[in-house]
């Protein structure tokens, strides 16, 4: 009852083949997991440019804002510096030609203490918003 050697081939062949389409589907299986990972990973890099793109939006448009009621607030000081008792004063008695030694003086004086007192109120936390920076080298004017 020995095997024919005809009747083993046919088996043999058979196993050949079965073990290439084995590794040929491990191969897929495994290419298609990495793609899968490729694409995930892609994905959620675009939706964290998204996200990081919306949060700086939104960051922009709160420094905006608070530049602009900054703004605002500095605004109102000039308006208040140009409708202010002082100023008015000052212009007043000059439209009336009146001489620094007959008034003119001491209206300037109390614009220059109303503009000094504005200059020395106003803080930024621990700074003054109106500092003077000062250069090495002092400017011409001209």
């Amino acid at each position: 009852m020995a095997q024919r050697p005809e009747q083993q081939l046919p088996d043999a062949s058979r196993r050949r083949e079965r073990g290439p389409i084995g590794i040929y589907l491990v191969m897929i299986v495994l290419l298609l997991f990495i793609g899968s990972l490729i694409v995930n990973s892609y994905l959620s890099q675009v939706e964290l440019r998204k996200q990081n793109r919306t949060s700086l939006v939104h960051e922009a448009e709160k420094r905006a804002t608070a530049l602009a009621y900054f703004l605002a607030e500095r605004r109102n000081d000039v308006t208040g510096l140009l409708y202010g008792p002082g100023l008015k004063t000052l212009f007043a008695n000059r439209a009336l030609g009146t001489s620094p030694e007959h008034g003119w003086s001491s209206s300037l004086e109390a614009a220059r203490r109303e503009f000094v007192d504005l200059v020395e109120s106003r803080r930024l936390g621990d700074e003054l918003v109106y500092s003077r920076r000062h250069s090495s080298t002092p400017r011409a004017c001209s």
